[in-house]
């Protein structure tokens, strides 16, 4: 006996959306794949012979200047690594994981800095993403907090920055060839004033779009610049904490 469709048109009809939600689900969670190497620190962190000098990070891939200890080449890796644009490891206490870190089911590292004088020194983990799609719109997006939050308005906030740069073909020009952009918190509600880019006590969300520069590489910094003269007994109360990077298309 032969079956009419007709008559099994109104239970096909759910079938097919359920499938068509299902693909649609599928292709999204494809499209979303995260391009950071080890994006929650759950993993020992890159070592590199060269970045601890000043000068060799400021360059984009495949820039040299003489010397091989001035080649970023490293950056491009599987991991995170470390640059001091002023100053070296020394001046810091903590430059690697800690315990401290957002949470969720099978998260139990973060990354940190904390300075260890009283001085100025500035250091950022950095990743570059590599073999991306020049002109294409890309998501990046990250975890802050910090031990020690300053108002906006306040003359220490300064003292330290704590903050998620992306470079790569749009926003603030580097001096390199390549543009910037800071990542944005996207609570605000949770900070007192603009611009929105460094974090609190709480570990908050910061998100921004950045295109891949001409080689089609983005670069993702994790930033502690602290540029004030503190007090000793301040330095325990100025840590900066960074968790689940991320890149998408």
């Amino acid at each position: 006996m032969k079956t009419d469709l007709a008559v099994l048109e109104p239970f096909l009809f759910p079938i097919r959306a359920l499938l068509l939600s299902v693909c649609l689900f599928l292709g999204a969670s494809v499209g979303a794949q995260n391009l950071v190497k080890n994006p929650g620190f759950e993993l020992p962190i890159g070592t590199n012979d060269y970045g601890n000098f000043r000068g060799g990070a400021n360059f984009p891939l495949g820039t040299t200047t003489g010397g091989e200890a001035y080649n970023p080449s490293w950056k491009a890796t599987w991991n995170w690594m470390i640059a001091y644009p002023w100053g070296g490891p020394s001046d810091w206490e903590l430059r690697d994981r800690c315990t401290k870190m957002r949470g969720g089911a099978a998260n139990y590292w973060g990354a940190c800095f904390r300075p260890a004088h009283d001085k100025w020194a500035h250091a950022y983990y950095t990743q570059t993403i590599t073999n991306l799609e020049v002109g294409h719109l890309h998501s990046v997006s990250g975890w802050m907090a910090e031990d020690r939050w300053k108002a906006v308005d306040d003359a220490l906030r300064d003292e330290m920055l704590v903050y998620i740069e992306a470079i790569g073909g749009q926003g603030t020009p580097t001096g390199d060839g390549r543009f910037a952009v800071r990542a944005v918190c996207t609570t605000t509600n949770n900070l007192d004033g603009p611009p929105f880019t460094y974090p609190n006590n709480d570990w908050l969300q910061f998100t921004n779009k950045q295109t891949p520069a001409p080689d089609g590489t983005i670069e993702i910094r994790l930033h502690h610049h602290k540029l004030g003269w503190v007090h000793f007994d301040k330095l325990e109360r100025m840590a900066g904490y960074f968790d689940d990077i991320s890149l998408t298309r």
